[in-house]
């Protein structure tokens, strides 16, 4: 009999704790949704102006580096690839066209300050709601991030390949 109370008060512990974990939970998703629902909204149509939340304050473009270019290439199928395609929505958005539609400054910053543009950037708040995940901090260094931008350029002006 003794064995048999202890095994229910152990049931009765393991499920109180089940509750309080839950009850945890649900109060910290409910904090999460009240602060992003404060947030401001994403401006319906891109922004060039847009220059995020981070480091990067101003990027000076010149004309396409191919051997930065080659270096963001590598960097991107190292680090990026995982969960991006140029041409094809996968974990992440499509991004030969990035350029086009995100400020330089914009895109280094999504690299380098991933975190604090989820936070605080409507774009990128949007863009985690639109694909249902958050995109990881890749801890790629400026100038890795910049080569990456490069290679982003690079193929914005190239047919996709069929």
């Amino acid at each position: 009999m003794d064995s048999m109370r202890q095994y229910g008060l152990v049931r009765l512990a393991a499920a109180k704790a089940a509750l309080f974990t839950l009850l945890v939970v649900a109060a910290v998703a409910m904090t999460a949704w009240q602060v992003l629902a404060q947030l401001p909204t994403p401006p319906e149509t891109p922004s060039l102006e847009d220059k995020g939340v981070g480091p990067i304050k101003e990027v000076k473009l010149g004309a396409i580096d191919p051997q930065l270019a080659a270096k963001g290439e590598k960097v991107f199928a190292t680090h990026c690839s995982v969960c991006h395609r140029l041409d094809s929505r996968y974990v992440g958005p499509p991004l030969r066209n990035v350029t086009k539609l995100r400020s330089p400054e914009w895109i280094m910053n999504m690299i380098l300050n991933t975190n604090g543009m989820i936070m605080n950037d409507p774009v990128a708040r949007d863009l985690v709601g639109k694909y249902g995940s958050i995109m990881t901090v890749s801890g790629i260094p400026p100038d890795d991030a910049r080569a990456v931008l490069e290679y982003l350029r690079q193929v914005s002006e190239q047919q996709p390949k069929k």
